[in-house]
């Protein structure tokens, strides 16, 4: 899997920098700019928070690795004959790998 950006960690740094160089200099319009960006990352941010949330959600159902659910491949896989394992693509998302 590519590297994934941390959209909070851009929004955090874009609004370090208007807080740190934003003086009479600076432009009101160049500003602005600078936090529809941060709010943007912001937003995303918060898209994969969900994104996870959901797909944790889909997987809260307790069966047997060989009755799992349409969708719980995408949560957890199976590991041996009686427990399941987090995908990796979730492992990675919540910082478990």
């Amino acid at each position: 899997m590519s590297k994934q950006t941390s959209h909070a960690d851009a929004a955090r740094a874009m609004l370090a920098t208007v807080a740190s160089t934003a003086t009479e200099a600076t432009g009101d319009a160049e500003v602005r700019i600078v936090l529809r960006e941060a709010q943007v990352h912001a937003t995303l941010a918060l898209v994969e928070q969900q994104r996870i949330a959901n797909l944790i959600t889909l997987g809260q159902f307790r069966v047997a690795p060989d009755d799992v659910a349409h969708f719980r491949h995408i949560v957890a896989q199976p590991k041996d004959d009686y427990t399941l394992q987090v995908s990796p693509q979730i492992a990675e998302a919540l910082g478990l790998s």
